[in-house]
């Protein structure tokens, strides 16, 4: 099973137009769901993240070929293009690195708070919450995250977020196998 865990609606919605996911509430919980995917949304933030995503996992029994994705938008310097794709492998966090898996791919600095000055690295609310939520799981983890401005998290409307993950969904999808 595929498991698709974003922390805004609007990137999420955009997994559900793509599979035409259903619905499904169970004891307290709203999720959407088709035969390969499960489409999880945490909301904003590394404490929610991790919360919501812990609590979520409980009602279900993963196995060593579950792949548990984190897709999302974020911010990054100007070399990047908004709407770019990242592959992300190593989240930084209060001065310290995580390795979520052992691919060789870019660093993101998860922070806890909206970023308004300019980092070196992608820059999100949510990374470190999702590895601290799988640290102790054994299955495929993976985070792909969309260039969703320069450090200007006030020009970013909803609508926007949607269209440029979507845009994204084939390429994702394809790079986990």
């Amino acid at each position: 099973m595929n498991f698709i865990i974003c922390a805004l609606k609007a990137e999420a919605q955009a997994f559900k137009e793509y599979y035409k996911l259903k619905k499904i509430s169970y004891e307290n919980i709203t999720f959407f769901q088709n035969e390969d995917i499960t489409l999880f949304t945490t909301g904003l933030g590394n404490a929610t993240m991790q919360k919501n995503l812990t609590l979520f996992l409980l009602h279900f029994e993963l196995k060593k070929d579950d792949k548990i994705i984190n897709i999302g938008i974020c911010a990054a310097p100007k070399s990047y293009e908004v709407g770019e794709l990242c592959f992300v492998s190593t989240i930084a966090y209060n001065n310290e690195k995580f390795l979520l898996n052992n691919k060789n791919y870019n660093t993101i600095t998860s922070l806890d708070f909206p970023a308004t000055k300019e980092y070196s690295t992608f820059v999100d609310m949510e990374s470190f919450g999702f590895y601290k939520a799988l640290e102790q799981k054994e299955v495929q983890k993976f985070m792909f995250k969309v260039v969703s401005d320069h450090f200007e998290p006030q020009s970013i409307t909803k609508d926007f977020a949607k269209k440029i993950i979507f845009k994204k969904i084939s390429q994702i999808m394809e790079s986990i196998g």
